[in-house]
């Protein structure tokens, strides 16, 4: 689906780690059993061992980690109609890709949407090119034109 990036790569991480961590927990269960048994000198008591309760808090923090990502079923049903609404959007008949760009170039220009000064100078030259009629016969023009089409992508 191309949502994840070099950012992401520490909370990956931190799912992997908590996977670990339940399969241990997995381990001294079956190795020492749900329950243990305390002597005492009331007679014997039955306590839940430790690791049970560990193996509950690691799962619930996998379950939200696996959200995040959208490995569950319900989270990529939200990716999904995600995705399905930024396609419609790039697929409508009255949007092309070129309008687009000019309207993100716009509310940048406008300073609707914050940019950075490289990104704002490429927005204006688009412009600038759009009103001259001289965005497909500039050299560059195409490359600015995927260079603003890539930050608004990024955007939404």
């Amino acid at each position: 689906m191309g949502v994840l990036t070099i950012a992401d790569t520490f909370a990956l991480e931190r799912l992997c780690d908590i996977y670990a961590e339940i399969l241990r927990y997995r381990v001294l269960i079956v190795r020492n059993g749900e329950t243990f048994e305390v002597h005492s000198q009331n007679g014997v008591l039955i306590n839940a061992n430790p690791a049970v309760s560990m193996l509950d808090d690691a799962d619930k923090r996998f379950k939200s980690y696996l959200v995040e990502f959208g490995l569950t079923p319900a989270a990529r049903t939200k990716v999904r109609e995600r995705m399905k609404k930024k396609n419609s959007l790039t697929n409508s008949t009255n949007s092309s890709l070129t309008d687009l760009a000019s309207h993100y170039a716009t509310q940048v220009v406008s300073c609707v949407e914050l940019a950075p000064p490289d990104i704002r100078h490429t927005c204006q030259r688009h412009l600038q090119d759009l009103a001259t009629r001289r965005i497909l016969a500039v050299s560059c023009g195409i490359y600015r034109l995927l260079s603003v089409l890539f930050v608004f992508f990024q955007r939404y």
